[in-house]
């Protein structure tokens, strides 16, 4: 017994000292958690060195027993037998680090489930050094273990062995005592902390947590995971059957169709155009100072402008699909990957113009396998779709963002169209038959991160190389200027391709003929709340995008209604003068009786962030599903959204909480349900009825 203790103590060392040099080299760890005292980050890595201790002393002791008698039989073969679990332990301990270190966050079974899904693309973003280092690292490691360590423990005298053992049990408790000190002063503690920058105020109770939860370290994560601690409390929070819900039943096409009156239809053409994370502050006609995308800012001079427009959703995989079924995308507790064939009923804008006699296309830079969007969004009846994978021509992923760039762009199921061949073959497609009318959907990415540009363009506001390291979500704070400088260069980029298209339809005679919807799948963060990128918390500058729509003969206005990507089809469906499909679930934003109070459902569910929020009546509630936690936010007198008003408004958070809960039930239980799904379409709180 004590030689498997020497071999754990010695092993506790090991370990603990690699948890710290992890901690302190890491960007985001809580090491670098300025906003909480040094004392508590201290307190934060001792529970991570005591649930390091905690894990050996459960998983060690019985293994190394076993380990021990066998070895006392056959020494080589055990081991060798002890080489494979040591490697699958080390890969997964190098894993959980390289998933924070390349998305920040550490390993689960969500972001597990997200990688099965598509292997090729999530790699796409995970740096060289993690690609390859962690299964050589974990080789070395477990060579090390089962070879190394019992040879040291035999070299070793008694009296130094002893030592060794005092020394990792002392350090233990030490740190299990500092775990309880710091849970004692900050875990609870009420007082409020200032972020220096933009005066913001923290509870610092509530950040210790979320650090212990999500930052603290490998080990302690992974207690955490297996105590619940971060599991998800929604089953708590019930649905208000007393609310009024709409169910509208399902109709069939042939029916819709016997309810469209061609003798009113205005056919005119439809450009739908996603710009990948396209913050609205990017536009002249929304508050830019500079003119980043020209051409678009000529468009909306002369179009309908939405000052309060939404996205659905944090992430692509569910924010592309809104302005196109105009269905919500919760469909599932954890990350929804869309079946082939959805049993469920999904009626697209594109298919609902062509049963009226539209051509109708996509063309997509990205690929649209990732999430399996292309499972949703091919229905079978398009004209033309076109997207990374069925492009022709080459693809790209950013050199200077994985070194794994190199294969997957020789991959089928990874890299993106350069957007100038994108718009090409949008051109050329309109060009084959321009005077039939046609919808035609793009999805444009260059302006996603790193922000990639042809060699061949030059850059009006960043540089052209950058001296400092970029992952997804995380670079240094200090140089968000230059990433932002960077951002501008891409957008700018895509505007110039959107100038070659509007210049086609002008050379075609089509610009007086053609709606043309302009908006941003998500926008983008710079740290604004500690986090970069989209793809997480569903704050404003991810969730709020520019919604510009110009249509032919009306004239430009501004409007202030709360939208959202939702109403797109139906909005559409009026300005072409034809029914409302009865599955959508927005609202025609040109409609006279638009409702003055409505509500917009938000949600992320990726393995960084997983969240609920409804926006009404100038606030916005926010509940973090990992840390049980809502945040309501007044919109008007804090637009920033850095001072949570919950407790001062008790009643409205409640009210809010109720409204968000029950539409995240409904829409649950209805794609649960297929009975459901065969009898009626998604369900829609009352007053999001139009008048």
């Amino acid at each position: 017994m004590l030689r498997t203790l020497s071999l754990l103590s010695i092993l506790w060392i090991g370990l603990a000292l690699a948890e710290l040099v992890l901690l302190f080299a890491v960007p985001g760890s809580a090491f670098h958690a300025e906003r909480i005292p040094v004392l508590a980050r201290a307190t934060l890595a001792a529970s991570d060195l005591a649930a390091l201790a905690i894990t050996l002393l459960v998983v060690g002791v019985p293994a190394g027993w076993l380990w021990q008698r066998l070895a006392a039989r056959w020494p080589s073969a055990a081991r060798a037998l002890a080489v494979p679990p040591l490697w699958c332990g080390f890969f997964l301990y190098g894993a959980t680090w390289g998933s924070f270190w390349s998305a920040g966050a550490f390993l689960n079974q969500a972001s597990i489930d997200f990688w099965i899904v598509q292997p090729v693309q999530v790699m796409h973003w995970v740096p060289a050094l993690v690609f390859f280092g962690v299964p050589v690292v974990a080789l070395i490691g477990a060579l090390g273990i089962a070879w190394g360590l019992p040879r040291l423990a035999a070299v070793l005298s008694e009296q130094s062995l002893r030592r060794v053992r005092i020394a990792a049990i002392s350090g233990a408790l030490g740190c299990a005592g500092l775990q309880v000190l710091g849970q004692s002063v900050y875990g609870d503690a009420r007082q409020l902390v200032s972020e220096p920058i933009i005066g913001v105020h923290f509870r610092l109770g509530e950040l210790y947590r979320q650090s212990s939860l999500e930052r603290a370290g490998a080990f302690v994560h992974l207690h955490h995971q297996l105590t619940g601690a971060s599991s998800s409390r929604l089953a708590e929070y019930p649905a208000n059957r007393d609310l009024p819900v709409v169910r509208r039943d399902q109709v069939s096409d042939a029916d819709y169709r016997r309810g469209v009156d061609l003798d009113r239809l205005r056919p005119l053409n439809v450009i739908l155009i996603l710009i990948e994370s396209l913050r609205a502050d990017q536009l002249r006609v929304y508050g830019a100072e500079r003119s980043v995308m020209p051409a678009l800012d000529a468009l909306a001079a002369r179009a309908q402008i939405f000052e309060r427009a939404y996205t659905q959703a944090s992430h692509s995989n569910y924010a592309d699909m809104g302005p196109l079924s105009s269905h919500y995308p919760l469909r599932s507790e954890q990350t929804h990957v869309y079946p082939e064939d959805p049993p469920y009923p999904r009626v697209m804008i594109y298919d609902v113009l062509k049963s009226v006699g539209y051509r109708t296309s996509i063309f997509s830079s990205q690929n649209e396998h990732w999430g399996k969007m292309i499972n949703y969004l091919d229905t079978g009846g398009l004209d033309r779709l076109m997207h990374a994978e069925t492009w022709d021509g080459p693809t790209y992923v950013a050199e200077t963002d994985t070194g794994f760039a190199a294969w997957v762009a020789n991959t089928e199921h990874a890299g993106s169209v350069d957007d100038r061949f994108t718009v090409g073959e949008a051109i050329k497609w309109i060009g084959e038959d321009p005077e039939h009318p046609f919808f035609l959907y793009m999805n444009l990415q260059n302006s996603h991160f790193p922000y990639v540009v042809p060699d061949d363009f030059e850059r009006p506001f960043g540089p052209d190389a950058v001296d400092f390291r970029m992952t997804f979500n995380r670079y240094p704070q200090d140089k968000v200027p230059v990433v932002k400088a960077l951002y501008a260069d891409s957008l700018h980029y895509i505007d110039q391709q959107l100038a070659r298209l509007f210049a086609a339809l002008d050379e075609w005679e089509l610009s007086d003929r053609t709606i043309i919807i302009v908006s941003g799948d998500t926008g983008q963060a710079f740290y604004e709340h500690d986090f970069a990128s989209h793809g997480n918390a569903l704050y404003d500058e991810v969730m709020r995008v520019p919604l510009v729509i110009a249509v032919p003969g009306m004239a430009p206005s501004r409007h202030d209604q709360l939208a959202q990507h939702l109403d797109v089809p139906p909005t559409l469906a009026g300005l072409l003068a034809i029914p409302l499909h009865p599955a959508w679930q927005g609202l025609d934003l040109f409609a006279p009786e638009f409702p003055s109070v409505r509500d917009v459902f938000l949600v992320v569910q990726t393995p960084i962030a997983h969240q609920y929020a409804i926006v009404r009546d100038g606030h916005k509630l926010i509940y973090d599903a990992k840390l049980d936690r809502s945040y309501l936010y007044d919109l008007e007198s804090d637009p920033g959204e850095h001072m949570d008003v919950s407790s001062e408004k008790p009643e409205l958070a409640r009210a809010l909480s109720d409204r968000l809960h029950t539409w995240r039930h409904l829409q649950l239980d209805y794609y649960a349900n297929p009975l459901a799904q065969q009898g009626w379409y998604p369900p829609i709180l009352g007053e999001n009825e139009s008048p």
